[in-house]
């Protein structure tokens, strides 16, 4: 088989050069390629970073609502104090299942069941309560939202451990 080999010192020029440049420009093709990926891994860990802390921030709002209306509830035994409570025990339920979406290890998911099921206990200790006498004669709604708080800590300490490993390149979220 006969080789074809430029018979010009151009030609000789020419084919060094696009031995030279055509390696050199696929790896600038891979490398855009890559960096678009990277670019675009970086920019949903930030979206779902941002989300799970919003919605972390959100949690503990409504906790905070949630043992505000309980404890009114407890002194007043107003209809509309109570009709608050649901509003904000509503809330809370619609963010942890919004959280628990956000969440991958299985731990944080846990604590935010742990949560729920804290959020649920105040909501109906408050509501099994039949008088304002009764709601303030048991203490056991402030040992449950104690609870809660506990709970919503751990589930924010969870989900920053889950960003937090991402960043380094664990991929938990």
């Amino acid at each position: 088989m006969r080789r074809i080999l430029p018979k010009s010192l151009n030609g000789m020029l020419l084919l060094g050069l696009a031995m030279v440049a055509i390696p050199l420009l696929l790896a600038i093709l891979y490398a855009t390629i890559q960096m678009r990926r990277f670019a675009t891994a970086s920019e949903n860990l930030v979206n779902a970073s941002v989300q799970t802390t919003r919605l972390t921030q959100n949690m503990f709002g409504q906790i905070a609502s949630l043992d505000r209306s309980a404890r009114l509830y407890q002194v007043m035994g107003s209809a509309t104090v109570l009709a608050a409570l649901h509003e904000h025990d509503a809330a809370l339920g619609g963010t942890l299942r919004e959280l628990r979406s956000q969440l991958r290890n299985p731990e944080a998911i846990g604590a935010v069941d742990m949560v729920d099921r804290a959020r649920q206990d105040v909501a109906n200790g408050v509501r099994q309560a039949a008088a304002p006498a009764d709601a303030a004669a048991d203490t056991a709604p402030e040992a449950r939202l104690l609870e809660l708080a506990d709970a919503a800590t751990r589930v924010a300490q969870l989900s920053n451990r889950q960003i937090d490993a991402a960043l380094r390149g664990g991929r938990e979220t």
